[in-house]
């Protein structure tokens, strides 16, 4: 998804077309939940920081389950982009994001999503969106979005 989501993002989402929305899925327990919370405690300070954060993640997803002490690593994490870190520590210490991202996983769970990533696609002809699973090329995506239209 690291290189495919930017192509997206440029063909798609700037151009207005289609709205990305993150929702996490938190099917490897306490490791997941700290990454989500991490990413939203970045966005807390500014909505693009979340998007550093989360590509930041998926980028050390091995450092990060692995880590003895993974909430110092998410808190050096926050320095390299530059976040306000006593901000971004209090956020993540505190669970201010907790309940939220606690309940969003829930959603993904009742709706049969486990696999990562997946995405569900909207569009006129797709009112109730469409469940893609796995990474997808950005051809298939460009394909899925143009269902969704009725194209």
């Amino acid at each position: 998804m690291l290189t495919v989501e930017p192509q997206l993002v440029e063909a798609f989402v700037n151009t207005g077309q289609v709205r990305l929305v993150f929702w996490p899925n938190l099917g490897l327990g306490e490791g997941s939940l700290a990454a989500a919370e991490a990413a939203y405690c970045a966005g807390d300070q500014d909505p693009v920081r979340f998007w550093a954060m989360h590509y930041r993640l998926f980028q050390q997803q091995r450092e990060l389950w692995t880590a003895q002490d993974r909430n110092a690593l998410l808190k050096s994490y926050a320095r390299e982009l530059r976040l306000d870190e006593p901000a971004f520590a209090a956020c993540l210490d505190g669970g201010k994001f907790r309940p939220e991202i606690t309940a969003q996983g829930q959603v993904r769970r009742n709706e049969g999503i486990r696999q990562r990533p997946s995405f569900k696609i909207f569009g006129p002809a797709q009112p109730q969106g469409r469940l893609a699973a796995g990474s997808q090329s950005f051809q298939a995506f460009q394909t899925l979005i143009q269902q969704a239209r009725g194209e």
